[in-house]
């Protein structure tokens, strides 16, 4: 994890950026469920916290994922979504192309296992807490949701990995 003082403006600016595509991968990229829905957002966050330093990976995600929330009419949230989507950015590494890590590695994909875990999880307490027993119904989509995300990360990252984009996020 980086030291505050060792964060620059640049890593503050992408943040801002990751945070607004966030919002707008969750709240207008998605299918309804039986109780919320399903969204791409989990793939932008799986790119910051991979992109970004932890902190403002943490920030960028809960955010967005907050935010979303509210523009898609579903408040009721907002306080779980920032918990968890920050939680979810702690199990990656963040990318180090100084020394030629790339995006998609075997610790960031046990990352997405553990991060699907922790969204899916928060939500079904959330939603147990809200709902009672109704909400085991919305558990196969969090899955699905999730598990759409992690494709969609590895598709994205395989791809900045064969490219020059990386080069964007070298510190």
């Amino acid at each position: 994890m980086q030291k505050k003082s060792d964060i620059g403006i640049k890593a503050y600016a992408e943040a801002a950026v990751f945070a607004a595509v966030i919002m707008v991968a969750t709240a207008f990229v998605r299918v309804p469920g039986p109780l919320g829905f399903m969204h791409l957002g989990d793939a932008v966050i799986f790119l910051a916290a991979v992109l970004l330093p932890t902190p403002l990976a943490a920030a960028a995600s809960a955010l967005g994922a907050g935010a979303a929330d509210i523009i898609a009419g579903y408040p009721v949230y907002i306080i779980p979504t920032i918990i968890i989507k920050a939680l979810m950015t702690l199990p990656f590494k963040k990318a180090d192309y100084r020394n030629n890590i790339n995006i998609i590695t075997l610790r960031n994909i046990i990352a997405c296992i553990i991060s699907t875990v922790i969204g899916a999880g928060g939500y079904l307490l959330t939603e147990l807490i809200l709902y009672g027993n109704g909400a085991f119904l919305s558990l196969p989509f969090n899955f699905i949701q999730e598990a759409a995300g992690v494709l969609i990360f590895i598709a994205i990252g395989s791809a900045i990995d064969r490219s020059d984009v990386k080069k964007i996020f070298k510190n």
